[in-house]
């Protein structure tokens, strides 16, 4: 189990934190689902995904149908 924070700009996400110290426990990647993705560890050690969802991506999908039924 992991919290997920997206962004718009992963790219400056990891770098600002890289910056900062942070130590990015996986590197940016793509996922199978089409979304960057990297990976960090808050001060208690629970995994922490970034993630900046592709327009092609499942989730995109479904956040796009969520929102039209508001």
């Amino acid at each position: 189990m992991h919290l997920c924070l997206l962004t718009n700009d992963l790219n400056g996400v990891v770098e600002h934190l890289k910056q900062d110290g942070v130590v990015i426990e996986q590197e940016l990647r793509v996922g199978l689902d089409y979304n960057s993705q990297a990976w960090v560890r808050d001060p208690d050690g629970n995994s922490i995904e970034l993630m900046q969802p592709d327009e092609k991506s499942p989730q995109r999908a479904k956040a796009r149908a969520v929102a039209g039924q508001i």
